[in-house]
């Protein structure tokens, strides 16, 4: 994905932008606290900036993804089925700005 990710993908905006979006999302448990999912969706942001093009999608790896989340997800009790709602949701943000981006 190279230069383009590289621009949009800021850990820090992003980690701040998932904490405060987080009480909004439809898709997350609201009895879990942020930090549970914090992983999910670094690891979505992150993993999305290591595929070699942006025409990869989550759907299309997400076998790869399932398999690699067990030495990404650090503290978190989350299993796979309960974070990858919260991974898609950071790898598309990252994806739509590396779109938004490389067409400038």
């Amino acid at each position: 994905v190279g230069k383009a990710t590289a621009e949009v993908i800021d850990p820090e905006i992003e980690t701040r932008y998932w904490r405060e979006s987080f009480p909004t999302r439809g898709n997350v448990d609201r009895s879990v606290e942020f930090e549970e999912y914090a992983p999910a969706y670094q690891y979505g942001w992150e993993t999305f900036g290591r595929q070699p093009t942006m025409h990869s999608t989550f759907d299309t790896i997400e076998a790869d993804l399932r398999h690699g989340r067990a030495q990404a997800k650090g503290a978190s009790r989350l299993t796979w089925d309960q974070a990858r709602d919260a991974s898609r949701d950071a790898w598309n943000r990252v994806q739509a700005a590396a779109h938004k981006h490389a067409k400038k």
